[in-house]
C-alpha cells in the first residue's frame, strides 16, 4: 500500500480546506431570506451597539426590523455586510448609537443594489392595485412599469402625461416593427426591442391579473 508524500498531503489538506469553505459559502447563500438579513445585517449592528431611537416604541422598532427582513432579502450576504458597515457610520443620536430610519436604510440598500423587478414593492403593488386595470385599458402598462422602476414612486399628473406620450410612441414603433417583420425588412435591434416590449407587457399583465384575482377572492370570502 503506497504512502502519501509531504507534497501530496499538503495538496490534499488545501483541497479539503477549499471544499469546506465552498460548503460554508453555499450554506450562507442558501439561508432563508429573512434569516440572511438577521445574520448579516441586524445581528452585527445589534452587537456593535445600535439601539432603537427613544421616540420609537419597542413594538415599532420590532416592526421596522421585521420590515427590513421582508424587504432586504434580495441582497446577497456580502452586500448585507457592506450595508451594515454603511449604517454603522450613519448611526444617529448624541452617542451615534441609534438605528437610522427605515427610509435611510432602504435608500442605502437601493444604492448598493436595486431589487429585481419582481421584488420591487412599488411596481408589484401599484400594478396589482386598481391602477393596474386602468393602465391596461389605457395602453400604458409597460411605460408605467418603467417609470415605477426608475423612480420608485407613483407618477404625478404631469408625469402621467409623459407616460401616455411614451406609450403612444411605443405603440407606433411596435406597429412599424411588426409590419417590417411581416415584410422581412426588420433589423436585429428592432426585433430585440419588440421582444423586450412584449415580454415586459406579459409580465405587467400578469401582475394586473394577480391583483384582480386577489380582489375577487376577497370579495367572494366577504
Amino acid at each position: 500500500m503506497g504512502c502519501v508524500d509531504g507534497d501530496q498531503a499538503q495538496r490534499l489538506l488545501k483541497r479539503r480546506r477549499a471544499e469546506k469553505m465552498d460548503q460554508a459559502e453555499t450554506a450562507h447563500q442558501d439561508l432563508p431570506r429573512r434569516a440572511k438579513v438577521r445574520e448579516y445585517l441586524i445581528q452585527p449592528l445589534e452587537r456593535a451597539g445600535l439601539v432603537r431611537p427613544p421616540k420609537m416604541t419597542a413594538a415599532e422598532h420590532e416592526a421596522m426590523l421585521d420590515k427590513l427582513q421582508d424587504r432586504l432579502g434580495y441582497l446577497p450576504p456580502e452586500l448585507l455586510s457592506t450595508l451594515a458597515e454603511v449604517l454603522l457610520r450613519l448611526a444617529e443620536g448624541p452617542l451615534l448609537n441609534r438605528w437610522p430610519a427605515f427610509a435611510t436604510i432602504w435608500n442605502n440598500a437601493m444604492r448598493l443594489m436595486p431589487p429585481p423587478d419582481d421584488e420591487a414593492h412599488i411596481m408589484t403593488s401599484w400594478l396589482a392595485s386598481i391602477e393596474g386595470p386602468v393602465a391596461r385599458s389605457g395602453g400604458y402598462l409597460v411605460e408605467l412599469h418603467e417609470f415605477l422602476r426608475r423612480h420608485g414612486r407613483p407618477p404625478g399628473n404631469y408625469e402621467m402625461g409623459k407616460i401616455r406620450e411614451a406609450a403612444a410612441d411605443n405603440g407606433r414603433r411596435r406597429q412599424r416593427i411588426e409590419e417590417w417583420i411581416a415584410k422581412g425588412h426588420a433589423k436585429g435591434e428592432d426585433r430585440q426591442w419588440l421582444d423586450w416590449y412584449l415580454r415586459r407587457l406579459a409580465h405587467c399583465e400578469a401582475l394586473v391579473r394577480a391583483g384582480e384575482d386577489k380582489r375577487a377572492a376577497k370579495g367572494a370570502a366577504a
